[in-house]
């Protein structure tokens, strides 16, 4: 790129889902147990997570569940 201009740029707009989910433990609790789901874990396995907190209200509270 040449010193002194720009690189072209577009607006963006973002919009978030602004569902609300009361029962968050509940939800976590319910996915986890979908068989699809449970299949994929072994009893007493160690499993990693990774978080993003991006527009994510309570999120302990989230990661915790």
């Amino acid at each position: 790129m040449n010193e002194g201009l720009m690189p072209m740029m577009v607006p963006v707009h973002q919009s978030f889902d602004e569902t609300k989910i009361e029962d968050i433990e509940g939800v976590i609790a319910e996915q986890f147990a979908r068989p699809e789901v449970k299949s994929l874990f072994k009893p007493g396995a160690k499993v990693a997570v990774g978080v993003g907190s991006r527009g994510l209200d309570q999120l302990v509270r989230v990661v915790r569940a």
